[in-house]
């Protein structure tokens, strides 16, 4: 979805510059990616808006997988699981504890050790530059095989 549609950003920003934070989603076997790119920090609301967009956008019964972080445990995001659910989005719940299950755990590691370049790592702007343009060519110029 990237540039097609963001997950209501637009609330979060400040006129303070603040980092870029960057949600990642990588579902269907890995075979779909989504990310999403924020400035400020991610909260429940925030990553409602991403799953929102995603359960309006999909075409078949998708499960996704994620940890126990506080954001995935809240309040509001726990009601909305039922929602989701008629929608043929469904969340399961990572054991705790467990990051080597942790499917995105992988993809980071790969980002940051393979496929970012040095040059990534001089300045901020460089690595969310660098990392943006990563992210945006995950499945045509960079894949990764979970096994």
């Amino acid at each position: 979805m990237r540039g097609k549609e963001k997950a209501s950003a637009s609330p979060f920003r400040s006129r303070v510059a603040k980092p870029k934070m960057f949600l990642v989603l990588c579902f269907d076997r890995c075979q779909r990616f989504e990310s999403f790119v924020f400035e400020g920090a991610i909260d429940s609301n925030v990553v409602i808006g991403c799953f929102d967009i995603i359960a309006r956008n999909i075409k078949k019964e998708t499960v996704i997988v994620i940890d126990n972080a506080p954001v995935h445990r809240s309040e509001e995001f726990e009601e909305k699981l039922e929602e989701w659910a008629e929608l043929g989005l469904h969340i399961y719940y990572l054991p705790t504890y467990c990051p080597s299950l942790n499917k995105i755990e992988m993809l980071w590691k790969k980002i940051k050790y393979e496929w970012l370049s040095w040059e990534a790592y001089t300045s901020y702007k460089n690595l969310c530059e660098e990392l943006d343009k990563v992210l945006s060519q995950i499945g045509s110029k960079y894949y990764i095989t979970f096994a």
